[in-house]
């Protein structure tokens, strides 16, 4: 069901005036701030959402509640581990953590996706997928669930346990080293970025299309692409001159127009003509 985007303007309108208002608003003056939120919340009724808005934390000005009614109904409530979406709608796991996705893996914390209908065919699609960070509690508890291997968490916080560790000043082939850097890589590894082919099915949803051409064109740039592989990002445009100068300070890593890799970038963009810029 398409939400218009005056319609998604007035939601948030009505949450954060209902919200606000019961925060700031006096004593004296709730008899005529009960009335005021009920008059939005007609308002907002009026509106006729193709959905009934998600009951969550905070009230919602088309509950027609008082100050004192949301203070009583939303005193308590209950957290729920899933993405809870409006009747009548719902959604599919494309992918998950963990993953297959080009010649690594589908990496974690999402947070933009970007969505590019292929312009010859009208049944395949693009989708961009951006990987920002790990969070490091979850993503230690939960790694070997998701990857099927294991890593060496605990041997590290053992060493840990008796100071900090300088990891550059520990010598060549020292097995604490080795553990260290091989949390440091996993963790790198699930950042970045990735590209997924997606196809519409004979319901009409879009699925992940894992034939011929996801195969070419499924992609995944990690946090340290080119750094191991060889597989470097190209950069190109006049800003390359900062890369590829051979005296002066930064950037002398004689890389020249190649870069390692991308992550620590947050949310993205889709351009008009169907690119997705990170940063």
């Amino acid at each position: 069901m398409p939400l218009a985007r005056r319609h998604f303007l007035w939601m948030l309108t009505g949450t954060t005036g209902a919200i606000v208002l019961n925060s700031c608003v006096p004593r004296s003056l709730q008899r005529e701030t009960d009335s005021g939120l009920r008059s939005l919340g007609t308002k907002f009724d009026q509106l006729g959402l193709p959905f009934r808005p998600i009951a969550g934390p905070m009230p919602l000005a088309y509950e027609n509640l008082s100050p004192g009614e949301q203070v009583a109904t939303y005193a308590s409530y209950a957290v729920a581990d899933d993405l809870v979406l409006p009747e009548g709608y719902e959604y599919e796991v494309l992918a998950s953590w963990g993953d297959a996705l080009g010649d690594s893996r589908i990496g974690y914390n999402n947070d933009y996706l970007g969505f590019a209908p292929d312009l010859d065919n009208a049944d395949r699609a693009y989708l961009g997928i951006n990987f920002e960070y790990i969070s490091g509690k979850t993503w230690m508890a939960t790694y070997t669930e998701a990857i099927g291997k294991t890593l060496p968490f605990a041997e590290v916080r053992q060493a840990l346990s008796n100071g900090e560790i300088d990891a550059f000043a520990l010598s060549a082939g020292d097995p604490l080293k080795e553990k260290i850097a091989l949390l440091c890589r996993e963790a790198m590894i699930d950042q970045g970025f990735g590209v997924m082919v997606l196809r519409r099915d004979d319901r009409d949803r879009w699925q992940r299309d894992t034939g011929t051409l996801s195969q070419t064109v499924d992609r995944r740039i990690t946090g340290i692409s080119g750094f191991e592989d060889g597989r470097y990002a190209q950069t190109t445009g006049p800003a390359v001159a900062i890369f590829t100068k051979t005296s002066g300070a930064g950037y002398l890593d004689a890389l020249g127009d190649k870069a390692i890799g991308t992550f620590a970038n947050c949310a993205g963009g889709t351009t008009p003509w169907g690119d997705v810029p990170q940063r």
